[in-house]
């Protein structure tokens, strides 16, 4: 029997194993996140967290999770260091500690100092310390499997147990180079030497039954290096050799053993993945997959011509992780990935490297489908026949210049068969049409761009839509005739753009045309007409179409038109109307923006949109999507190739390939992902050291911690975080919140897989973070963190308690000490209190006496004296008041006193309690009309002030009747106006008749003549100013003083002003002069009441300035553009008794009748009217040099040109 079998095996009559080429399937990609582009890998784990360990063969340890990694090399001086950088094994025992086996001995990590705790045997040789293989002795050791032997190692003790090879002894290991071990249910171990086959040692046993490999009959020294074994839960042991596999069922005799055909390669180690499978790493051959069905292995290797084959063919390590990535170390390539968990999509190269092109281009640029299952294809490489049966290319047709009848150019861009078989290729250089003599027929349309076919579409029998570089064309392929649609700008009919890359003609009949390159929007062709509707993009209008560059159309089974767009997919709806509007799915939770290079159905309706990055399944009835990138299995990069076969598959071509897939068997990564926190920074200082910042306490470690205590000083701290799901890292979303500070959860994407919080408030918070994977689904367990920020002694409770206790016991003695002395105050109070009553019953006496003495005062008052509530409303009147309004108290009371107005005084009253004069006085008095209760007016004063009583808002309003006051006023105005009229006209005779007189009209007087007739007059003069003063002080008061106003330069009002009166000046022996500059601004002002004004100031300055001094003129320019204009004299100044009065009527300083300066006393009077009255003010100060200062103030204003 032993004989038959190695008989097979020497002559190889067993299943064949399948080449590469048949295991295209698996999509490889290499892991570039490690920041190293070709690490040499040596060993893999996973450890209980998600984490991936990776050994290298020179550059130490790496932790990965998915985005970055952490190393841990050996350092000379640092013995908490790794041993060595070589890390052939890597082991996770049952309590989730990580060991290393190292070219130098055993190392333990410890995740709290991260760092590393190093083992070896206390004697022996360094080949003892190289440490090949580690496995569970099933308890709470393990194996070591080194290149001195079989070692036990017992991590409680820290002790190991040696099994060396004797040559004294028959049943001591059969060699000391082992390089893999096994053990079984038993706790049996097998070893796996070179170059003496496999040894097992029995459960407390220490001798060992040896096992060749090979066969006397068949000698093979290859197959007793054992380099690898696997011994799984079926009891089947996988012998990996020097040179290929051997498969034994341990349940049977050992001559059962089989050789399994397999390259004749090194086998560096056997691998059964999370479903069973078996893999085989192979040294020159690739990796081997095991296919129970077919009892043989498939091989995948590097292939040139796939860049998603394997990168290397040594592997040495295989890892299936948690979420179906199968992990592939190579020792010169670095790390490759494949997703098992992808079903339902098969990548596909068509054409191999060949001695003709060693380098072929398998980019496909259009698909269609043959009732023989297979395929015909286009791209840059022609017209291609694919088998789908057998994977091969049945035909080729190329542009060859000398062959008549060949494609007329290798561009191939379009492709379409119609029912009967034929096949229409359209090329860069026209259409052509496939004869059944496989030759071609080529049509052309005109200019290059014409003849530069990128899309043909079907139309009605016999007719094919084609989309040129420059226009719309409809061939008729039974007549061979065409007609053009270009585009026309003087026509709004005609196409809206040259190029055309899809076409679609619906189920109605309707001709859909757009471009993805030029743009355009999307045209809508009545074939009856000839007319197009264009579809544009408009900003302002959400159901327009989102983007005018088209690159797909698709009609689905019920008829809906769907366009593919550059910023994604867009449904046609047809309203009630007839007007045709356009549904977007571009949101983040639906398509997106992604450019939609090509649509096609599947059976169950559901839309499959192929873009750049991968393919879309879109479902029409709720919106929603679901992505598939490489990482599923896939080809990428698609570029616009898409067909459906009878049997519902779908086939979408990209620029390496096509990918093949069936919707019944692709189902969406369910596998949760691992979260993970894997960073903690205090100040963006890590805590990955053993020396943590002061004030700063982690249990646990920074990869797993528990509880984190910080001081409210360090409480500036960021949490990292990763899902550790591998297949597609970058698509795993986040959410986080800090449970007593986040009210919501945050939301994260994989670039922003952190948290930073800043002073928190002493307390205890709880981080918590959860995580998906790259297909939404999350995680089961939510990543938890204990974080306590200690408050300062005087913020913790037992301090407050202390401070509550004490203060209680304060309050307690300070009661006791209160009650005492208020006890013994409480008899001089009582002494006080009777003496007080007495007080107080004697001022209550007192004020009942001044109550009545005051409503005495008030009942004998002569003026009428009310008071009001705020609303005006009457409450009491005086006996005055009664008697002069004629109404009782008891109609008074409670009677608006606007029933006492003979006018609307409720606006004046308003605005007197409002302005600032009555907050400042406290009163305010205006002169108004009342009414008796017989309907007779009279006019009075009131004056009003207020008062609160009982906490609310009154007024007293004291009436006085000023009748008479205004009747003896108005003859006064009428006596002193009918009297001033009445002397002007006499006193002007007089004054002529004295001026020429005294002038000497008729003759020299004598001396003493003429000194009679200048004081005649001089008084005759100061009679008819007296008479003008009069005047105007009555038109002032009568308000019959006309203002003429207009903007005038203040240079010229000042230099007209002092023209004027330089006489009076120069007759008085005095100078007016200006000093400083003027501003140069001009005064909104009457000129002439101006000039009047200014005349008084300044002969009242020269009348009492000495003579040979100079009156001066200034003007200054204030504050908000305001202009100060100042008479200045160096007179005796003004006395204090007469400056309060000086602007009275009337007002001289000396009233004597032989005062020295003459003057009427109105001309300040009349001056502060008309300045008020022209919006100005006046005063005066004193001359600090001697003198009066009087000044006038107006409104500066620009200077309008003339």
């Amino acid at each position: 029997m032993q004989l038959f079998l190695w008989l097979i095996i020497a002559f190889g009559i067993f299943p064949s194993f399948a080449s590469a080429a048949a295991g295209s399937e698996l999509r490889f990609q290499r892991l570039s996140s490690l920041g190293v582009d070709q690490l040499s890998s040596l060993s893999l784990l996973q450890d209980k967290q998600g984490f991936i360990w990776i050994g290298t063969n020179n550059a130490g340890l790496y932790r990965f999770n998915g985005y970055q990694s952490e190393k841990y090399q050996s350092q000379a001086n640092d013995k908490t260091s790794l041993p060595h950088d070589r890390i052939s094994a890597l082991y996770e025992d049952k309590d989730g500690q990580i060991w290393a086996g190292t070219q130098n001995g055993l190392a333990l990590f410890n995740p709290q100092s991260n760092n590393f705790t190093r083992f070896e045997p206390s004697s022996g040789t360094q080949n003892q310390r190289i440490i090949k293989a580690i496995i569970s002795d099933g308890k709470t050791g393990f194996w070591l499997a080194t290149w001195g032997g079989l070692q036990h190692f017992d991590p409680r003790q820290a002790k190991f147990t040696l099994y060396t090879h004797d040559p004294a002894r028959p049943d001591s290991l059969g060699s000391n180079d082992l390089n893999a071990i096994a053990v079984d249910a038993e706790g049996g171990v097998w070893s796996g030497t070179w170059p003496a086959g496999i040894d097992y040692l029995a459960p407390g046993s220490t001798s060992f039954r040896h096992f060749r490999i090979d066969d006397d009959v068949s000698p093979d020294s290859k197959l007793n290096i054992v380099r690898s074994l696997y011994l799984g839960a079926d009891k089947v042991m996988w012998i990996g050799t020097e040179n290929g596999l051997v498969r034994w069922d341990t349940k049977q005799d050992w001559t059962t053993r089989q050789r399994v055909d397999s390259p004749n390669s090194r086998v560096n180690a056997i691998y059964a993945d999370r479903d069973g499978t078996i893999w085989a790493a192979t040294l020159s051959a690739g990796l081997l997959r095991w296919d129970q069905k077919q009892s043989r292995f498939v091989q995948f290797v590097k292939q040139p011509i796939d860049p998603y084959s394997l990168p290397s063919d040594d592997v040495r390590a295989v890892l299936h992780d948690r979420g179906g990535m199968l992990w592939v170390a190579t020792l010169t390539d670095g790390i490759a990935l494949t997703n098992l968990n992808s079903k339902g999509f098969k990548r596909v190269i068509p054409f191999d490297a060949d001695s003709d092109n060693p380098r072929p281009n398998n980019s496909i640029g259009r698909i269609v489908g043959t009732p023989s299952q297979e395929l015909w294809l286009t791209g840059n490489n022609g017209l291609a026949l694919f088998s789908l049966v057998d994977g091969t290319v049945k035909k080729r047709f190329r542009a060859d210049k000398n062959r008549p009848g060949s494609l007329s150019n290798d561009l191939a861009y379009s492709l379409y068969r119609t029912k009967n078989g034929t096949v229409w290729v359209g090329t860069s250089l026209g259409l052509d049409r496939l004869n059944p003599d496989d030759t071609f027929t080529v049509f052309h349309f005109g200019a290059i761009a014409e003849d530069y076919i990128n899309v043909i579409a079907p139309g009605d029998e016999g007719i094919l839509w084609l989309g040129t570089g420059n226009s719309l064309i409809r061939f008729d392929s039974q007549t061979n005739t065409h007609t053009k649609f270009t585009p026309d700008p003087k026509n709004p009919d005609s196409r809206s753009a040259k190029g055309t890359t899809t076409i679609l003609q619906d189920s109605r009949g309707r001709v859909w045309a757009g471009a993805e390159w030029v743009g355009g929007g999307l045209d809508l062709l009545d074939q009856k007409t000839g007319k197009f509707v264009h579809f544009r993009h408009r900003s302002d209008d959400s159901s327009s179409i989102s983007a005018d560059n088209i690159s797909s159309l698709h009609e689905d089974a019920k008829g809906r038109i769907w366009v593919g767009a550059t910023n994604g997919l867009n449904e046609i709806i047809t309203t009630p109307t007839g007007k045709i509007e356009f549904k977007h799915f571009t949101d983040a939770g639906s398509v997106g923006t992604a450019k939609i290079v090509a649509i096609e159905s599947d059976l169950s309706g559901q839309l499959w949109l192929a873009t750049v990055d991968g393919l879309i399944q879109f479902n029409p009835e709720t919106g929603k999507a679901k992505r598939y990138t490489a990482s599923d299995g896939m080809s990428d990069n698609f570029a616009g190739a898409s067909y459906r076969d009878r049997e519902g598959k779908l086939y979408f071509g990209g620029t390496k390939g096509f990918t093949i897939v069936d919707p019944t068997l692709v189902n969406s990564n369910s596998s949760p992902p691992q979260i993970a926190i894997t960073d903690i920074s205090v100040f963006n200082r890590s805590l990955r050291s053993a020396n943590l910042p002061s004030g700063v306490r982690l249990v646990g470690s920074v990869t797993a911690p528990r509880e984190l205590t910080i001081t409210e000083q360090e409480s500036v701290f960021s949490l990292e975080f990763a899902a550790l799901h591998f297949t597609d890292p970058a698509l795993n979303r986040y959410a986080y919140r800090l449970d007593g500070f986040d009210r919501e959860w945050v939301e994260a994407d994989a670039d922003h897989r952190n948290a930073t919080y800043t002073n928190l408030n002493p307390g205890e918070y709880t981080f918590l973070v959860k995580a998906t994977n790259n297909h939404g689904i999350w995680s089961e367990e939510v990543a938890s963190l204990r974080i306590a920020i200690p408050p300062k002694y005087w913020q913790t409770t037992w301090f407050k308690w202390f401070l509550f206790i004490a203060a209680a016991a304060l309050l307690f003695f300070i009661y006791r000490w209160r009650i005492g002395h208020l006890t013994r105050d409480q008899l001089r109070l009582e002494t006080l209190v009777a003496a007080r009553l007495q007080e107080l019953l004697a001022q209550q006496q007192l004020n009942r006496d001044n109550a009545r003495r005051m409503q005495a005062i008030l009942q004998n008052a002569a003026d009428a004296i009310l008071t009001t509530d705020e609303y005006w409303t009457l409450e009491t009147c005086n006996r005055a008041g009664l008697e002069l309004f004629g109404w009782s108290s008891e109609e008074i009371a409670g009677m608006p006193y606007a029933k006492l107005c003979n006018e609307d005084l409720s606006e004046r009253l308003a605005l007197c309690i409002r302005s600032p004069e009555f907050a400042e006085k406290g009163h305010g008095e205006m002169e108004v009309q009342q009414l008796r209760v017989d309907g007779r007016p009279f006019f009075a004063e009131l004056s009003i002030s207020e008062f609160a009583d009982a906490g609310q808002r009154k007024f007293i309003l004291i009436v006085r009747d000023v009748t008479e006051q205004k009747r003896v006023e108005k003859m006064k105005t009428q006596f002193v106006s009918t009297v001033s009229h009445e002397l002007r006209t006499p006193l002007t005779a007089i004054r002529g008749g004295l001026g020429l007189l005294v002038g000497g009209v008729a003759g020299t007087l004598p001396p003493a003549a003429e000194k009679l007739g200048q004081i005649a007059l001089n008084n005759a003069e100061r009679l008819g100013r007296l008479i003008n003063d009069l005047l105007d002080m009555q038109k002032i008061e009568a308000n019959m003083m006309d203002f003429n106003f207009q903007r005038v330069p203040l240079n010229k009002l000042i230099g007209d002003a002092i023209e004027s009166n330089q006489a009076f000046a120069q007759k008085l022996g005095v100078e007016v002069k200006i000093t400083g500059s003027l501003p140069n601004l001009a005064l909104r002002v009457d000129p002439d009441r101006f000039a009047q004004v200014m005349a008084n100031l300044m002969s009242n300055a020269c009348k009492y300035s000495p003579q040979d001094q100079a009156v001066r003129i200034e003007a200054q320019l204030l504050a908000s553009n305001r202009v100060r204009i100042q008479v200045i004299d160096r007179g005796p100044g003004i006395s204090a008794e007469f400056k309060e009065r000086i602007f009275q009527k009337f007002s001289q300083a000396d009233a004597s009748d032989t005062r020295a300066k003459e003057g009427t006393g109105l001309g300040l009077a009349i001056a502060k009217e008309m300045v008020e009255r022209m919006d100005g003010e006046i005063g005066f100060d004193t001359n600090p040099e001697g003198g009066t200062i009087f000044y006038i103030e107006f409104l500066g204003h620009e200077i309008l040109p003339d």
